[in-house]
C-alpha cells in the first residue's frame, strides 16, 4: 500500500532540489507547507486516506526541506489541523 502511494505521489521523482542554505527560515517553512499540501491533495484525490499518507508525505518532504525541531512541531500541528479541515469542510 505504501509502495503504491509513494509511486503515485512521488512518481515524478523528488519535488525538487534541496533548498540552498541561503533560503532557510520562513521561506523554508512556506515551501514545506506548500509541498506537503500539494502532495496530500494528490493523495486525497487518488482516494487514499489521510492516515495512510501523512507520515509518508511528512518524511518525504522533510528529506527535501530541513526544518528546525521547533518549527517542525509547530508546522506538524498546523498541518494536522489542515488535513482535518480538508476531511470535514465547513
Amino acid at each position: 500500500m505504501h509502495f503504491q502511494l509513494a509511486e503515485d505521489v512521488f512518481a515524478a521523482g523528488k519535488f525538487g532540489a534541496k533548498l540552498a542554505d541561503s533560503q532557510a527560515g520562513a521561506q523554508a517553512g512556506e515551501q514545506f507547507r506548500a509541498r506537503f499540501r500539494n502532495a496530500m491533495g494528490i493523495c486525497l484525490q487518488k482516494g487514499f486516506l489521510p492516515e495512510e499518507c501523512f507520515v509518508l508525505i511528512w518524511e518525504e518532504t522533510l528529506e527535501e526541506i530541513t526544518l528546525p525541531q521547533l518549527e517542525q512541531r509547530e508546522l506538524r500541528e498546523e498541518l494536522i489541523e489542515w488535513v482535518k479541515a480538508q476531511r470535514n469542510p465547513g
